[in-house]
């Protein structure tokens, strides 16, 4: 970038970093030294003679021994270094040796020391490049905190008998904990970052670009080029930059003023499209949720804004006493969780006026709020300085889960897409970053680098990389933090996780079978395990790339399992990998090794708005059956999902009313108010409605379209009303006929009367 400064040194400056999902590692020179290790070629004839070069010598001097195995090449090396716990306690148990402590892993020396020097080349918009030091590389290390394994005690006598965590862990057949590297392989300098509790300045969108507001600017940085772009500079006169937010799809970027405005811009563009009045002071949070913007203020209120609509604002949400400082629309778009500075946590349906939801059990403010993508209503919250719990709760059934005492002030929570996981990053008095799992909340890392509050967080598209600020002025970005273990886009990743059982991992596809028809690609190049990895993980940018490729889109990857992109976005519930995959050319019908369609994951796994997409683009797969002879509506009822059987009851076309019964049978006392919509939608004999059951919670829903139909099926409607439902019913019968009396109103209708004396009868 121009008028940016080089960092000290002398010689070219290395090229920054782009993102993993775009450049695969490579080794630095300076990471082991001037000349890098390499093995020595070992030529083989026809007959195959092992190398014994390194156990030539047979002396049985431990030193010795010891001396010959560190002149092993680096191949014979790798394969024992799984065996170094054994080779331990052999030589301490046996040998009488002391044990050698597990050295920490070797972050990348070309992390952070890659990074070093200044963006070069020219920002990628005609606004003017900002003349100040703005996300340059600084030299210099982050503080290596504590991470994965503790360091052994050196007063231990051995690795075995031992009461400490590390030597249980080396007893136990138990696997290790995921290796994660303790220093961020990348820092930026970002002046003027706000040190502000209350703010959401960082926000990484589906594109790959990092948004950030500094000062009164907010300027884009992309993870593909490291370009920087000034998309917005308000002045003096416009007030200082409060928050951002990214559209799903990463296309338009909604910044919120101290003002009270909130602008929307289209970063491809560099243009803003409209400002948006209604906040009578600052906006410190906002969430998208398709083309609605829910926006927070300190004025205390939440505005909904339709950004096709002309009007500001469509709703209006009054419910906090001080200033809103959270919000977080849940996975499937139905509710949407605030967090003010009154310590309160509420959770709001959508179209409604009032929360359904109350939470005060924080004793601080409330900013940090994720949604579990795992699990449907869950819902975790963490609080300010005087409270530091993360929270967990059941938004279904209102009922507190879990709560932990992290000790320092609670700023941001990010669930994984990956795993069940997710991070937390502190303020007073820590400044830490912790990763969790969930749900018995083991730390699997705290790291420490920021000498101010982890204000800000923010995940990359891909879900594998984390970026974080603080008023130190500093963005770090952390790799390896929140992925599944063993997965790299490159590789092959594990099956996803259905309500039956765990996905079996087979052996790959063959040829025949990875080869797509007509693909232009090299036969040699497979890309299917990619294309997977991206719907898998939700990685849109990644998954479009290789659709515009020419990938085929129904490509299995495990066999005999067969599971294609569709299933595996479908199953984790990613909607915009769904869509992309249907837009290019996925079949909605494909059926795996089990005959389960796309539907069938979204319905077991409770992902609601993947369900409705489907139901758009195939109703006809409400019909068909896995080679078990499931329907996608039984699996819904069975695994509790009754918000999806619900949709597919109301909005996918008609099945047999027995069969119907049957599935809803299955669901127990849990699924009585799904009985409502099959009477709603098709007439029932008399038989069918003595299959129902007496009384049956939630059908008195059903009665405006019973009573339209037959009063003879609205008699039979009233008799299994709970008993509390049939009083009232009674009560309007009997306060309309009085009504009629006393007013000389016009007599109602006959027919109207029966019904409503039909509904009274018990």
């Amino acid at each position: 970038m121009e008028g940016m400064p080089s960092t000290s040194g002398s010689g070219p400056l290395p090229e920054p970093q782009q993102h993993t999902a775009f450049s695969s590692p490579t080794k630095q020179p300076g990471m082991y030294g001037d000349t890098p290790l390499r093995s020595p070629k070992i030529t083989y004839s026809d007959r195959f003679i092992p190398s014994r070069a390194a156990s030539s010598r047979l002396d049985f001097s431990i030193l010795d021994r010891e001396t010959a195995a560190s002149e092993t090449p680096r191949r014979t090396a790798e394969k024992e270094e799984s065996n170094g716990a054994y080779n331990m306690l052999l030589r301490s148990e046996l040998l009488g040796c002391p044990a050698a402590p597990v050295s920490p892993d070797k972050t990348g020396a070309g992390g952070v020391a890659a990074g070093l020097g200044s963006f070069g080349g020219h920002p990628a918009s005609p606004s003017k490049s900002p003349s100040r030091k703005l996300f340059r590389y600084i030299a210099g290390d982050a503080d290596t905190p504590t991470a994965g394994l503790p360091t052994m005690s050196p007063y231990a006598r051995g690795p075995i008998g031992g009461d400490d965590s590390y030597t249980t862990s080396l007893a136990s057949p138990n696997r290790m904990l995921r290796k994660i590297p303790r220093a961020p392989f990348k820092v930026l300098d970002a002046p003027s970052l706000a040190d502000d509790y209350y703010l959401n300045l960082v926000d990484w969108s589906a594109q790959n670009v990092l948004a950030v507001g500094l000062g009164t600017c907010v300027y884009l940085w992309s993870a593909c080029t490291s370009k920087v772009t000034r998309l917005v500079d308000f002045g003096e006169a416009g007030g200082a930059v409060c928050s951002v937010s990214w559209s799903q799809r990463g296309s338009y970027l909604s910044v919120g003023s101290d003002k009270g405005e909130v602008q929307i811009w289209d970063a491809t563009k560099c243009k803003r499209i409209r400002t948006l009045p209604g906040h009578k002071q600052r906006v410190g949070c906002m969430a998208w949720n398709h083309h609605t913007l829910a926006t927070g203020s300190r004025d205390r209120a939440i505005l909904l804004r339709d950004v096709r609509a002309q009007e500001p604002y469509v709703q209006k949400l009054a419910g906090h006493r001080s200033e809103v400082c959270g919000l977080r629309w849940s996975p499937d778009d139905r509710e949407l969780a605030s967090g003010g500075n009154d310590n309160q946590l509420f959770v709001w349906h959508q179209g409604s006026t009032q929360p359904v939801l109350r939470f005060s059990e924080h004793q601080a403010a409330v900013k940090a709020i994720a949604w579990s993508p795992h699990q449907h209503g869950l819902l975790a919250s963490g609080g300010g300085t005087a409270d530091r719990c993360i929270r967990f709760w059941n938004t279904t059934t209102g009922q507190p889960l879990q709560c932990i005492d992290t000790g320092s002030q609670v700023c941001n929570l990010s669930w994984s897409k990956n795993v069940n996981e997710l991070v937390s990053t502190h303020g007073y008095s820590q400044n830490q970053i912790i990763v969790w799992r969930y749900p018995g909340m083991q730390k699997l890392a705290t790291l420490t680098g920021h000498t101010m509050r982890v204000l800000y967080l923010a995940v990359s598209p891909d879900g594998q990389t984390i970026v974080t600020g603080a008023g130190d002025e500093t963005l770090r970005f952390w790799n390896g933090i929140l992925v599944r273990e063993g997965s790299a886009l490159g590789g092959l990743p594990p099956p996803p996780v259905s309500c039956a059982g765990q996905m079996q991992a087979a052996a790959p596809a063959g040829p025949d079978d990875q080869q797509p028809a007509g693909s232009s690609r090299p036969p040699s190049e497979d890309l299917s395990p990619r294309l997977f990895q991206a719907a898998l993980e939700g990685n849109l940018l990644v998954l479009e790339h290789l659709l515009d490729s020419g990938m085929n889109p129904d490509i299995p990857i495990f066999l005999p399992w067969r599971f294609a992109p569709l299933h595996a976005a479908a199953n984790m519930g990613h909607y915009d990998c769904c869509e992309s995959l249907l837009d290019g050319g996925a079949t909605p019908g494909l059926g795996d090794g089990m005959a389960w369609t796309a539907l069938h994951w979204s319905a077991a796994m409770g992902q609601l708005a993947v369900t409705r997409l489907l139901l758009r683009r195939a109703p006809e797969l409400v019909t068909a059956r896995t080679a078990t002879g499931h329907l996608a509506l039984e699996l819904a009822v069975c695994s509790g999902s009754h918000d999806v059987a619900r949709i597919m009851l109301a909005e996918g076309p008609l099945l047999p009313a027995d069969e119907l019964l049957t599935v809803l049978g299955r669901g127990g006392v849990a699924a009585q108010p799904l009985y409502a919509e099959v009477a709603r939608r098709q007439p029932l004999t008399r038989q069918q409605w003595a299959r129902l059951p007496s009384p049956c919670a939630g059908l008195g829903a059903a009665l405006p379209a019973v009573q339209a139909r037959s009063s003879e099926e609205a008699a039979e409607l009233a008799r299994r009303l709970p008993p509390a439902d049939r009083r009232r019913l009674f009560a309007i019968a009997c306060c309309l006929a009085r009504m009629t009396r006393r007013l000389r109103l016009p007599t109602l209708p006959a027919p109207a009367m029966a019904r409503l004396l039909a509904l009274s009868a018990a």
